[in-house]
């Protein structure tokens, strides 16, 4: 491009910019100027030294200018760029213990769950005085301590605590069931008929688990008025026979052996019959 300054015609020729490139060196950053964009230009006529000079001192302080620029702009990035890797190191480590936050949780609780149930003793564990209850079955003998045992009895409306010692020698019938057993509840009567019908050769307890107050407050009103006992706040028959379902009913002859364990459809008046019977005369103790 031609232009006419003072009468005189110079032309202007830009000079292309080198994009500046970045070079590693030593974990620091450089930036290396190839060109700047000088402004260089050509007189088309013969000008005075001092004119030239200007020209050239002025290139050369736009020149510096634009190198100073850049060299700090490259010092600011040079300093933030140390504080940016911590700033994604942090962010990282923020959504990483998102993800793991949770099942960390769950392995704490699990693990002070396992240690606190490791340090408390069992009921029944005899750490804390009382004997280990070892779960039996069919044809296996109670332990001496089921004899030994101090039960709380509900009957006729009023509590007391006998010894299973008195149920001893004879034919002993045990029935699990609990208040929310709307078939247990029913069967009472038949069990209290088939109690008097053998009197004096056949006992019958009910088991329950649940407090004393519960059971007297029940609606049904068969225990309030009938001598049919019932164990209550009960642990150790429930574990010395563990059961899923009830009524449940465990035969045990005079000589301790567990008979059977039935549902109630084998509670009736023949296998009762039976059951005396063979009592009689294989089980009676010696």
């Amino acid at each position: 491009m031609q232009k006419t300054c003072n009468r005189e015609s110079y032309a202007l020729f830009p000079r292309e910019r080198t994009v500046p490139i970045r070079r590693l060196s030593i974990g620091l950053y450089f930036k290396t100027d190839r060109n700047t964009k000088i402004l260089k230009s050509s007189t088309l006529k013969n000008e005075t030294t001092g004119f030239n000079c200007a020209q050239q001192e002025h290139n050369k302080s736009q020149g510096s200018f634009i190198k100073t620029k850049w060299l700090g702009q490259e010092a600011l990035y040079d300093l933030l760029l140390p504080i940016q890797y911590v700033f994604k190191l942090v962010l990282r480590t923020v959504r990483a213990s998102k993800v793991i936050a949770m099942p960390l949780v769950l392995v704490i609780v699990m693990l002070s769950m396992f240690s606190l149930s490791a340090q408390t003793p069992r009921k029944g564990s005899g750490v804390d005085g009382l004997e280990t209850v070892t779960p039996i079955g069919v044809d296996y003998y109670v332990p001496e301590q089921f004899w030994s045992q101090q039960l709380k009895v509900y009957s006729n409306g009023d509590t007391s605590i006998i010894s299973m010692a008195q149920y001893r020698g004879k034919p002993l019938i045990i029935d699990f069931w609990s208040l929310s057993c709307a078939s247990c509840i029913t069967k009472f009567p038949k069990l209290f008929e088939l109690q008097n019908k053998f009197q004096g050769n056949i006992k019958i307890l009910l088991i329950n688990k649940e407090g004393k107050d519960a059971i007297h407050r029940m609606p049904n009103d068969f225990l309030r008025d009938n001598n049919l006992p019932t164990v209550y706040d009960d642990c150790f028959l429930n574990e010395l026979f563990p059961h899923r379902s009830i009524p449940h009913y465990i035969w045990i002859t005079p000589r301790g052996r567990v008979s059977a364990i039935t549902s109630a459809e084998f509670v009736n008046e023949q296998w009762v019959a039976g059951f005396i019977d063979n009592c009689l005369s294989y089980e009676m103790p010696n």
